[in-house]
This record gives structure tokens, sequence and C-alpha cells, in this order.
């Protein structure tokens, strides 16, 4: 007779833990955070050069006005 104890087998998931999501989410936070602030420098910067465009095209408008 055979008085071995069986042998257990875990199965393998082939899914992520929650360890490994959370890591994943926080550094994806992480690249988002350092993103938003360049972003919004790019945008203030295209608001103030369309801003200057606008009143150089006034600049140039009374020029001519007053050319005529």
């Amino acid at each position: 007779m055979d008085m071995s104890l069986p042998v257990v087998r875990a199965e393998k998931s082939s899914g992520f833990t929650l360890v490994e999501l959370l890591v994943c989410l926080f550094i994806i936070a992480i690249g988002v955070g350092l993103l938003i602030p360049a972003v919004q420098a790019a945008r203030e910067s295209a608001r103030m050069m369309g801003c200057k465009n606008n009143l150089d095209q006034l600049g140039i408008a009374l020029s001519n006005y007053l050319a005529s």
C-alpha cells in the first residue's frame, strides 16, 4: 500500500492580482499628474498667442484705416 500524501496542485489563474492592478493605476495616476501642468501651460501659451495675434490685427486695421 502506498501511504504517501496526495499532491495538491494550485490552480494557476490567468488574471491580475489586486496589488498589480493598484500599482498600475498608481503609475497611470502619476503620469497624468505630471502631464496636466504641461497641457495647461500649452493652453495658456496658445491663448496668449491668440490675444497677441488679435492685437496685431487691430493695429494693422487701424494703420490701414488711418492711411486711407
